[in-house]
């Protein structure tokens, strides 16, 4: 046990990772085997290294690494090609029999992230260059950013640091909302139902001018990654009526929102909570509201009606109340 450095009490992702490293170094390892230590390591609540290895649907073995993904809700296929399902799905004989621990184990093992796998498309790093000053303050411009930049070098040479999914997901998406035009909908519910780990790290793009030796930010604020750019744009969001609209249409439920409701559309509560505020906010759901117009519209049209009914009609004055609490000067 000393020999093997187990003659101490361990961790059971060391003990996990050093049969792992053993097993899979060997090559040739039966599906069944790979099976059953995901499954003892499931059991054990092992967090997998990547030096663990699963093996996809066209029967190729892959360290975790490599963006193996867990098909939890069985509709996967909906938003990727087949070839690449075949190639980054994990394969159907972890599902079908669980011999060292129950199927409820194995789905709050993927879910945890310990895992290492993943339940939707990942989100990735990229990195751009750009070499024109107007190009890049167009691209600040599109991420958010409404101020002067800081050039501290002469050079034209910048380099964007970024997230984003793969173009060849793009392409599929956007072909897809052709074919349904809810699409899009149904898309970034999946992505709201990722673990926040998902996209926390992912919320924010840099970008640096590079000079012979040093590289600089233009700007320290926050900026917009490409994703989230694209999905400001598109009617992805649902409101508490079932209809998708863009995120900039909407609002979530706050104190100063709150005499707004059943007048302007706001997200349905399932998807305003603690864990997505962060993303909302990205994507420009609004969180104070733009003024009493619409409630003023609805006390106009009231005042055109003869007998009005006086429950509305308090109803929205004292809506107008509530507003008034919490609205600045301007």
């Amino acid at each position: 046990l000393k020999i093997l450095g187990l003659d101490d009490s361990s961790d059971v992702s060391r003990v996990i990772e050093q049969v792992a490293e053993d097993v899979f170094s060997q090559g040739e390892c039966p599906l069944e085997d790979c099976v059953r230590l995901a499954q003892i390591a499931a059991k054990l609540g092992a967090s997998a290294r990547n030096s663990f290895q699963f093996v996809i649907r066209n029967g190729d073995r892959k360290s975790i690494d490599q963006h193996i993904i867990a098909d939890v809700n069985g509709d996967l296929d909906r938003f990727v090609t087949d070839e690449w399902y075949e190639e980054h799905v994990l394969h159907d004989e972890y599902w079908r029999k669980f011999t060292s621990c129950t199927e409820s184990e194995w789905r709050q093992w993927i879910t945890s992230g310990r895992s290492g796998l993943l339940t939707f498309v990942p989100l990735i790093p990229v990195q751009h260059h750009v070499w024109n000053r107007d190009e890049i303050r167009r691209s600040l411009r599109k991420r958010g950013f409404d101020g002067n930049p800081n050039f501290p070098y002469k050079s034209g040479d910048f380099t964007v640091d970024d997230w984003d999914f793969d173009e060849e997901h793009w392409n599929y998406w956007k072909s897809s909302a052709e074919q349904d035009t809810e699409f899009w909908g149904y898309l970034f519910t999946r992505i709201l139902a990722q673990p926040k780990a998902y996209w926390s790290k992912s919320l924010s793009a840099k970008v640096w001018q590079n000079g012979y030796t040093y590289k600089k930010p233009v700007t320290n604020e926050d900026l917009l990654p490409s994703w989230i750019v694209e999905f400001r744009s598109l009617p992805c969001l649902r409101d508490t009526r079932g209809h998708y609209r863009q995120p900039a249409e909407l609002l979530r439920r706050t104190p100063e929102t709150e005499s707004l409701l059943e007048v302007e559309p706001f997200v349905r509560a399932e998807d305003d909570n603690e864990h997505t505020r962060p993303l909302l906010i990205k994507l420009g759901v609004r969180d104070t509201p733009t003024g009493p117009d619409r409630l003023l519209d609805r006390l106009r049209a009231l005042a055109s009606v003869a007998n009005p009914p006086v429950y509305e009609v308090e109803k929205w004055y004292h809506r107008l109340d509530q507003m008034l609490v919490k609205c600045s000067t301007g």
